[in-house]
């Protein structure tokens, strides 16, 4: 009987432990976090998926930010100009505080050279172009490539020619300097009030710089009444523009015309009055040239004009070499470049933004211009130094 109760004992806890396997109800004490190990792993988990999710989120969009902001690449004629390499280093540094990545190339007068490197700005991935050409004609094959690839072109101060690449042109009105130059010489020979006859020679630009005829006609405008009344003449007979254009504005050749024309028509002591300068690097060889044929300074020494304010010109200026330069505030055309950068970038760039449009024998360009002022030597301190432009140091002869 003892057996039997024994027998019926361990079959009911048989089934008792067998029951308890089976339902999983198997009495464990319970963690002091009242938590279930494999729910915590489950969520852990979801957390984790969670928090790289959002990770790869943010660096998508900071990615995407980095894509919004455009390289820019800027393409300068020549470092060997105080005006161009000022310009570059100025179109820099402003764009690279607005946030801006930026590659900076000049091309040193040479057009192949100018034409490699923004082939490489834009394979480098460039997504705006600012162009300076080293002349006009010659980068249509570069900006049609860049233009292939949605590149946008800002042409700087300097057009190019023949092709419909450029997007915008950002500039002075070039016409007016002209004007202002050949108002200067009417002015300063009192042509309102005298018959002359006055005698003067014409320089332009180089004859492949769009602006460099922009500046001819502006400055002819003024000039050919009284050289048609005989006030003024021209005794050389050049006038043409290609005959007067001084090959990449440079300053050798401007002073190797100029010698030429003293020696041909003033070695008889004819007086000569007033010399047209298109910009300052040529005026520069002018009055290389004056001195060297020891033309007398003073009241005999002629008018001369030029335009930039480069220092060399502004102290020849200052001594009495040349009478006048128009001066391009190129810190007032940077600042306005770059609001024309941010608002191509964000999608703001209105057509009442620009003042007009240049034809460059493709296409109309719009255009922005920016104002351009007469500094001589009465107001050159006013318009160079109390602006900040200049110190007074930088305009002392070494």
């Amino acid at each position: 009987m003892a057996r039997q109760k024994l027998r019926i004992l361990s079959l009911v806890m048989l089934l008792l432990f067998a029951f308890t396997v089976l339902t999983g109800c198997i009495f464990l004490p319970r963690r002091s976090d009242d938590s279930d190990p494999t729910t915590r792993v489950h969520e852990d988990s979801d957390e984790e998926e969670e928090t790289g999710l959002e990770s790869e989120l943010e660096s998508d969009t900071e990615s995407e930010d980095a894509t919004d902001v455009p390289h820019i690449g800027i393409a300068m004629p020549t470092s060997q100009s105080y005006r161009w390499l000022r310009d570059g280093s100025n179109i820099e540094s402003q764009l690279e505080d607005a946030g801006y990545d930026v590659t900076l190339v000049y091309a040193e007068k040479d057009l192949d050279t100018q034409i490699e490197q923004i082939d490489e700005m834009v394979d480098d991935g460039c997504g705006i172009l600012i162009v300076a050409p080293v002349i006009g004609y010659g980068l249509e094959g570069a900006l049609d490539r860049a233009k292939e690839k949605d590149v946008t072109i800002i042409a700087f101060d300097r057009l190019p020619l023949e092709t419909e690449s450029v997007d915008y042109y950002i500039t002075y009105d070039n016409f007016a300097v002209g004007q202002q130059q050949g108002e200067y010489i009417i002015e300063a020979l009192d042509l309102a009030n005298t018959d002359g006859p006055y005698n003067i020679e014409l320089f332009a630009g180089s004859y492949d710089d769009w602006n460099a005829d922009v500046y001819y006609e502006g400055a002819l405008d003024v000039l050919e009444p009284y050289m048609d009344s005989g006030k003024l003449v021209v005794v050389s007979g050049e006038t043409k523009f290609r005959t007067v254009a001084i090959d990449l504005w440079d300053t050798v050749n401007a002073r190797e015309r100029m010698e030429l024309l003293l020696s041909e028509y003033y070695a008889d002591g004819r007086h000569l009055d007033a010399v047209l300068g298109p910009n300052d690097s040529v005026a520069l060889g002018i009055v290389d040239a004056l001195i060297a044929a020891e033309v007398a300074d003073g009241a005999d020494w002629p008018i001369i004009t030029g335009q930039d304010c480069m220092p060399e010109n502004v102290i020849n200026i200052i001594e009495g070499k040349q009478s006048m330069s128009v001066f391009k505030d190129t810190d007032t055309l940077v600042a306005e470049l770059v609001i024309m950068v941010d608002k191509v970038v964000s999608g703001e760039l209105e057509e009442e933004y620009f003042e007009g449009f240049f034809d460059n024998e493709a296409k109309d360009v719009p255009t922005k211009f920016c104002p351009a002022f007469v500094v001589d030597a009465t107001n050159y301190k006013e318009r160079l130094i109390d602006t900040g432009y200049y110190t007074a140091a930088d305009l002392i002869a070494d």
